[in-house]
């Protein structure tokens, strides 16, 4: 197909003339239309059309659908309308037309062959449609899956498979599970990936299983991983401990300052209220006792310096409360932020890992199973056209 980018758009529910017995037999097209309206139908159609026009057999088009059922109807139906052809054409050359007008299929198959009979001798356009209808045992109409299991079966050496094809499988979650139970335990292991491990997946294993399979399926995953750069923790630390040396020394002066620019309104009412210091300076307190990292109360932001001048009144800026504390505190919710985004872009690399452990892990216990998963007979034939046998495969 071509001009995969800016298909043709055909509304198969519109009034009038059948808009499929003149569109363009190339390109992608897409047939928008309402169930049971007709989508079948326009199918036949167009199969008919690359019989006709295009001088096809009948094994040189390939028809895919979503199910075994919908297979088998579009097979019926398209034998039906290619041994309609038939007749009418030979009909047609006999002299002995009978066709019902209000036939849509009747008429659809009539104006085909008036129009060839035109470029073609009838009698050859006869026997090609005769021939035709005699071989709808010989089309290629197949479910998805199964064209694809036809494509792998067929064409070992181009595909790289296996000559006796490995057993299939419904699902894959048990083999899921298994390879994310190995990967829990490695990772686990790891003293710098456990942390991350747990940080992406916290639900635990499970989490890890029912993400498992939508990203060894993923074909592009985003966001890419980031150039590693230098872990900023011992600034966070050094951030900390200057932080709880600044709280000792300077807290009550603070406080005190706090107090006295809500009491004379230099601060906005809003943001900063009566009791407000006295509970800032009791979670700090906390924090700073606690020692082992953990992040700061959100409302710590009113303390830094930009946050402080930012709610000042107008007017009265010469008395914003000012303190060597609130510089630490804003240090240390710098280095924090920094901290925290060099671990979500560890994350990130440490889902890509595990999205190509998986990968290899998962498509190892398969060989060594000899099993397969419908998905898989997709993605191989996909990956096999992206080889450099592919052209091969496409011949």
């Amino acid at each position: 197909m071509t001009d995969l980018m800016s298909p043709t758009v055909v509304d198969a529910d519109s009034p009038g003339s059948d808009p499929f017995l003149t569109l363009e037999l190339d390109g992608l097209r897409l047939i928008e239309a309402s169930a049971g309206t007709g989508k079948t139908f326009t199918l036949a159609t167009l199969f008919t059309r690359l019989v006709i026009e295009r001088d096809l057999r009948v094994g040189q088009i390939l028809a895919v659908t979503y199910t075994e059922a919908a297979t088998q109807e579009l097979r019926e139906r398209l034998r039906r309308r290619l041994q309609l052809a038939a007749r009418i054409a030979a009909e047609v050359d006999d002299g002995d037309v009978d066709v019902d007008p209000a036939d849509s299929e009747q008429a659809l198959c009539r104006a085909l062959i008036d129009a060839q009979r035109q470029r073609e001798d009838p009698a050859t356009l006869c026997h090609r449609l005769q021939r035709a209808a005699r071989d709808m045992d010989l089309a290629a109409v197949f479910t998805i899956h199964g064209f694809c299991a036809r494509v792998l079966g067929e064409h070992p050496l181009e595909t790289g498979q296996p000559f006796i094809a490995p057993e299939m499988v419904g699902s894959e979650r048990e083999l899921l599970e298994r390879v994310a139970t190995d990967l829990w335990r490695m990772l686990g292991n790891e003293p710098d990936s456990a942390p991350l491990l747990q940080r992406q997946w916290p639900g635990g294993l499970e989490s890890l299983v029912k993400d498992l399979g939508p990203l060894v399926r993923t074909s592009v995953l985003l966001p890419s991983p980031s150039a590693e750069t230098i872990d900023p923790l011992p600034a966070l630390q050094s951030a900390a401990t200057a932080l709880r040396e600044a709280f000792v020394l300077h807290a009550e002066d603070l406080r005190a300052q706090l107090d006295a620019a809500i009491s004379a309104n230099v601060l906005n009412g809003n943001s900063y209220k009566a009791g407000m210091p006295d509970a800032l300076c009791h979670k700090l307190r906390l924090w700073c006792d606690a020692q082992a990292h953990h992040p700061l109360d959100p409302k710590m932001e009113r303390l830094t310096p930009a946050t402080l001048l930012a709610r000042t009144n107008k007017g009265k800026h010469a008395q914003t409360p000012s303190s060597p504390l609130c510089d630490c505190v804003a240090a240390y919710l710098d280095a924090s932020r920094i901290h925290e985004a060099w671990l979500a872009q560890r994350g990130i690399a440490l889902v890509h890992r595990v999205r190509d452990e998986a990968r290899l892990r998962l498509a190892a216990l398969k060989r060594s199973r000899r099993e397969q998963t419908y998905d898989d007979l997709i993605a191989d034939v996909a990956t096999a056209l992206d080889s450099p046998h592919g052209g091969a495969l496409v011949d």
